[in-house]
């Protein structure tokens, strides 16, 4: 394992540092002060408000890292939280989480353990299992008032990754390394191993006389990382490894480059709004090339659609087609935005939905003929799922963040307004049918409803009774999509 890289890359305005690397490829127990190194390259929010959480299954990852993170929060006067989850997808996994919470009890490290309940899928349990537990994880530092939480993942998981989206195909970029710190649903997700390899954190815990626990589905060849796996560890598997790393971080730079390149974009052409929706000016995004244009896409429909996933390429391939007349720019000179050279954009869009968002074409706000005006993206209805709103902070369909007060009444419950409600407020406050915020825009407005029909919606300044006084306060937080166009979460 070596700690190594470019110090910087320039593209024009563009400049990128990276923290200086480790002098030295290190194959032993990591100690405080290399780990200290690792935990300041990760640039985190001040942690000792709040304190910090680590994710910990009791595998020998996970416990390494929550032991290396026990002494340097000692260090440090930092509050820290292990947080562990049972996907009660095993005969012992409640026993195996009440072992892990006595291990680290006995190092004074406070232990919570997370349960997965309801229905379990008979497919792609992994895929399952690793969205509710982000889910749990993410839901407990909201409720707790923590900010960041630290995942164990190592090199050989970044190898791991790459080999997997490589054979799948997809763009370069995808194949880049995971990040080390990203935002999901409002809370840092930082991962400070992603350069040290799974035998110095085996090599941690015996210098710390640590058990862990051998997880077997690990030797599970139904899975695809373990096919993996069991491959890099044959012969050659380590030039493999090697190779697979290389092609991570050459294709990091790339991803840094176009993702500066389409914020330098977006900060120019895309306006967003605090009720959640965007628009995105028309004509630079037909003339960007294709590459750019699909990105600035990814970003803007998933911060929109309050996602942590990018849309699917192909269709983004098939959106930029029907947006790019022909003639556009798509970098393969036909306009029609697919890169194959046959030129069948249309010059009319008649409005699609994608990745949880409706996008309509809006009329030229200047009268000029070579003004296409503006592609409006707004969330869409479907998906949306109904918020209790009991007292407490929480978060509504991933895109606003809700405070509740702790006198707030009874059965009252936060939804889209959709087309039922805004018939009711057209008939209750049909002044609200000028109201600037576009149509389709009003459909996913968060709403406060109860038995009788539609409480409020903040956003359009209504109120079915104002005498109200206790409604919830909301804030529109899914700009932690920003940089999650491509991330997988491993």
């Amino acid at each position: 394992m070596t700690l190594n890289g470019d110090d910087r890359m320039d593209a024009g305005d563009v400049r990128f540092e990276r923290p200086p690397a480790l002098e030295q490829t290190w194959t032993g127990a990591l100690d405080d002060r290399l780990f200290a190194r690792l935990m300041a390259r990760l640039e985190l929010p001040d942690v000792r408000r709040g304190g910090l959480a680590v994710a910990v299954s009791g595998g020998a990852d996970s416990m390494a890292l929550t032991c290396l993170v026990a002494d340097w929060c000692a260090r440090r006067d930092v509050a820290m939280t292990a947080l562990g989850v049972d996907h009660a997808l095993r005969e012992n996994s409640a026993r195996e989480a009440a072992r892990v919470a006595c291990w680290l009890a006995a190092r004074g490290v406070a232990h919570v353990t997370l349960r997965w309940r309801g229905v379990k899928p008979r497919t792609a349990i992994q895929e399952a299992a690793r969205t509710a537990r982000y889910a749990l994880l993410t839901d407990w530092c909201r409720d707790n008032g923590v900010t960041t939480v630290l995942l164990a993942h190592h090199e050989d998981d970044q190898a791991e990754t790459a080999l997997m989206r490589l054979a799948r195909g997809g763009e370069i970029e995808t194949l880049a390394a995971m990040r080390s710190t990203l935002v999901r649903d409002g809370i840092v997700l930082a991962r400070p191993l992603l350069e040290i390899s799974p035998s110095s954190l085996r090599a941690t815990l015996r210098a710390k006389g640590q058990s862990w626990i051998e997880d077997p589905s690990n030797r599970d060849r139904r899975y695809e990382r373990v096919r993996v796996r069991q491959a890099l560890a044959r012969p050659g598997g380590a030039a493999l490894k090697d190779g697979a790393l290389g092609v991570c971080r050459k294709a990091g730079v790339l991803r840094e480059l176009i993702e500066a390149l389409a914020y330098s974009w977006i900060d120019r052409h895309v306006r967003f709004f605090e009720a959640g929706y965007a628009q995105i000016e028309l004509s630079p995004l037909r003339a960007a090339h294709r590459a750019l244009a699909r990105r600035v896409l990814a970003w803007v429909l998933a911060r929109v659609g309050g996602r942590n996933y990018a849309a699917r390429r192909d269709g983004l391939d098939a959106l930029l087609g029907a947006l790019v007349p022909v003639g556009g720019g798509d970098g393969d000179g036909d306009g029609d935005g697919d890169g194959d050279g046959d030129g069948d954009g249309d010059k009319t869009f008649a409005g699609r939905t994608l990745a949880g968002c409706r996008l309509l074409v809006q009329a030229p706000g200047t009268g000029s003929e070579a003004d296409p005006g503006t592609l409006l993206v707004a969330r869409e209805i479907r998906g949306v799922s109904a918020l209790p709103l009991t007292p407490g902070r929480h978060t509504f369909d991933h895109r606003f963040e809700v405070d509740v007060r702790a006198d707030a009444p009874v059965g009252r419950y936060l939804d889209a307004l959709d087309s039922a409600g805004w018939r009711e407020l057209a008939v209750r406050a049909p002044g609200l049918k000028s109201h600037p915020i576009p149509l389709i825009a009003r459909m996913s407005l968060p709403a406060v409803k109860d038995d009788l029909g539609v409480v409020a919606v903040p956003h359009l300044g209504y109120r079915r009774d104002w005498g109200l006084a206790r409604l919830p306060v909301l804030r529109h937080v899914a700009g932690n999509t920003v940089r999650l166009a491509h991330e997988v979460f491993a």
